[in-house]
């Protein structure tokens, strides 16, 4: 827990829960539930990029090698779980422009953009 601070754990019981924060006392009739709090440059990374589902059930690895070939160098798939991808910018451009200017393109792999 030293490592990520803004990371808390937080213990779900009957009727309260309780917050304790970096490896406190536990109580082992209670359920573990990590918590996330994103900073703000969480927040701006998050903000450079479109969520999107890949169509036709392709593997993420190939849709994202079919894209690097055809020329989109600075954009990286990172899968989220299923069939959900997050589409980020590696340069200074935003996704959503790049992809507005392809939108044809990239409607082959991916539906509901945004």
């Amino acid at each position: 827990m030293q490592e990520f601070p803004h990371v808390v754990e937080v213990i779900k019981g009957s009727k309260d829960s309780t917050v304790i924060s970096n490896g406190g006392p536990r109580i082992p009739s209670q359920k573990l539930v990590r918590m996330y709090r994103s900073n703000m440059d969480d927040l701006k990374w998050a903000g450079k990029g479109v969520v999107a589902t890949v169509i036709n059930g392709e593997a993420i690895s190939l849709v994202q090698q079919r894209i690097k070939d055809i020329g989109f160098k600075d954009l990286d798939i990172i899968p989220m779980g299923a069939d959900k991808v997050f589409i980020h910018s590696l340069s200074e451009e935003a996704v959503i422009s790049i992809i507005d200017r392809a939108n044809h393109f990239f409607h082959h792999f991916f539906s509901l953009l945004f």
